[in-house]
């Protein structure tokens, strides 16, 4: 049992680890496309909704798309972010009760 209760948790993390870098290639070429369109914002006007729509893309007709698409890959990444550092306190709470 806690041979294949490890060896799970070995794989699943596995799988959010690739995921999650997975993402960040994703922001990374989405920031580099931003980059290149001449976009440039500050990271709390990208995080809210009001101010994308009012100062970014306002500024930025042109690029909307690219906006929109690192927008949504950096929020996929936070999320990817959050849910691995859970699974890994999940998953060390999890191997020390069964330690003893």
């Amino acid at each position: 049992m806690e041979n294949s209760l490890l060896i799970l948790i070995i794989v699943l993390f596995g799988a959010m680890l690739f995921l999650n870098l997975y993402f960040r290639l994703k922001v990374m070429r989405s920031y580099r496309n931003m980059v290149r369109a001449g976009v440039q914002a500050r990271a709390r006007d990208l995080l809210s909704s009001d101010a994308l729509e009012t100062i970014v893309i306002a500024a930025h007709k042109e690029s909307e798309k690219e906006i929109r698409t690192f927008v949504k890959h950096l929020k996929n990444g936070f999320r990817m972010t959050s849910v691995l550092l859970s699974l890994v306190v999940l998953f060390g709470y999890i191997l020390m009760r069964y330690k003893n």
